[in-house]
């Protein structure tokens, strides 16, 4: 089979690089402005925060965003590193990590043909791959859950065994994606004096019918294993998984979500979180604003936020080497009267908990409260507020119409769009840019277009076509607002 072979060929380089990057969907944008930006740096990483606008018009809405950019230092020997640009294995002279992984993979009957066959191929190239340093576990799940092998050391034996187990996989019954999940997490619990990162990647390429099936209690699951400095990536197979449930165990697992329909791209897929935890400089990062009274944190990226009293508490992951992640924090400021709201601490804490340091900006933020709307659209930072609209306005336009294409709800999509479309004018008549415009004039029409020809198709091929687009544009949003 061609893909097969293509396939061998994907993760063969994907092992050999261990260094991957998202090319962004949109063109690049200026840094934010200097005369707006608070920096730290300290170590392997570095932190800068930005708002889109000091002031706020009393009686106004009172939202503002906190643009917090993380940059992880280049390999030694390489400043120029960019998180666009692919190293060469001669470039990388800092140490990769070691890793324990442990693969939990779906098994229920959906995976009968190419895709378990796939998935075997790439995992017997990923044991291939690993090192005598690092660990490995292999289970599967479809009514129960079978721990083919428990975490060892990825010594010759050892993999002999392990491409064993693979061969004899098979498929058949339903999927308790719980079970599998709880067992991963359990694999990972017993390092012993192991220092290696800790990584459980599921795999599914259907919905979760057996055992737990509850989306909160599954993402509980991902976030305790996570307090205990394992992380879990999820992959989605095919178009027949719940991408919900599947983003929402691993933005709480500190991982990342990747949709794969095409068998093709499961090795890409697949080891570009590998590689990235891999050369990662900075694991376990947990960012903490302190909130004012009167300011609350909307939205982060589309990360979960979780409070702790007056403290904002949000985890994105890992940060490989040389790259670049910027979140958007959408904040609320009360309007009532006058005032000035102080933003901070804000602090970024990032490695396992016996080694965990912690980045600090040296000042706090300062969100006004102003009488004056004119003076309150003057304090608009261009350059961040372009970016923040174009990565994540827009892309959490797209995860809004996502939802209403597998609906098939089309005036509810087209509600959407036009409110987007209203709000950005109306703020862009303040700023003139004309990147957002732009964005308004053309981006906007494709995405409508495309709305209108999935929906519009013969009756008989419009539920596939509505779950393709789904998936697909929701990944587009998850991607594009994580910035991973």
């Amino acid at each position: 089979m061609q893909w097969l072979f293509l396939l061998c060929v994907l993760v063969v380089a994907a092992c050999s690089v261990l260094g991957f990057s998202r090319q962004a969907s949109l063109p690049a944008l200026p840094a934010p402005a200097s005369a707006a930006t608070f920096s730290a740096g300290e170590g392997p990483l570095a932190m800068t925060a930005t708002l889109t606008q000091s002031k706020v018009a009393r009686g106004s809405d009172g939202h503002t965003t906190l643009s917090l950019t993380l940059k992880a230092a280049a390999a030694a020997g390489d400043e120029a590193t960019a998180p666009s640009r692919t190293p060469l294995p001669a470039q990388q002279s800092s140490a990769p990590q070691s890793l324990d992984v442990a693969v939990v993979l779906d098994r229920s009957g959906s995976m009968r043909g190419d895709k378990l066959a796939g998935a075997k191929q790439a995992l017997r190239t990923l044991v291939g791959a690993m090192t005598e340093s690092d660990r490995f576990a292999l289970l599967s799940y479809a009514d129960d859950v079978t721990v083919h092998q428990s975490l060892i050391r990825c010594t010759p034996k050892a993999k002999a065994a392990l491409l064993e187990h693979i061969d004899a996989l098979e498929a058949g019954g339903n999927t308790n994606l719980g079970a599998g999940l709880e067992y991963g997490l359990q694999a990972l619990q017993h390092p012993g004096d192991s220092a290696n990162v800790r990584l459980a990647l599921l795999v599914s390429d259907g919905l979760a019918n057996r055992g737990v099936t509850d989306a909160v209690q599954l993402g509980r699951m991902a976030a305790k294993g996570l307090s205990q400095d394992v992380m879990v990536s999820t992959v989605g197979v095919g178009l027949d998984f719940n991408e919900a449930l599947m983003t929402r165990i691993a933005d709480l697992g500190g991982g990342s979500y990747r949709f794969l329909e095409d068998p093709r791209t499961f090795a890409a897929g697949f080891f570009e979180e590998f590689a990235t935890v891999r050369r990662a400089v900075a694991v376990h990062l947990e960012i903490r604003i302190s909130l004012p009274r009167g300011v609350t944190l909307v939205e982060a990226s589309g990360y979960p936020v979780h409070m702790e009293g007056s403290t904002a508490v949000i985890r994105p992951g890992s940060l490989a080497e040389g790259a670049t992640r910027t979140l958007h924090l959408n904040l609320q400021a009360a309007t009532d009267q006058p005032a000035a709201f102080e933003i901070g601490p804000v602090a970024v804490q990032y490695g396992p908990k016996e080694a965990q340091r912690t980045l600090r900006l040296a000042q706090p933020l300062v969100v006004a409260c102003v009488e004056s709307p004119a003076e309150a659209e003057a304090s608009i930072d261009k350059d961040t507020w372009e970016r923040k609209v174009l990565v994540d306005d827009y892309n959490k336009l797209k995860d809004t119409v996502a939802t209403k294409v597998r609906e098939g709800d089309a005036a509810g999509a087209r509600q959407a769009i036009d409110a987007y479309v209203q709000t950005q004018q109306t703020a862009n008549q303040a700023v003139g840019s004309e990147r957002i415009q732009d964005n308004i004039e053309k981006d906007v029409p494709a995405l409508q277009r495309q709305v209108e020809e999935t929906l519009a198709a013969p009756p008989a091929a419009r539920p596939a076509l509505q779950n393709r687009m789904a998936k697909s544009m929701q990944y587009e949003s998850y991607s594009g607002r994580r910035d991973k």
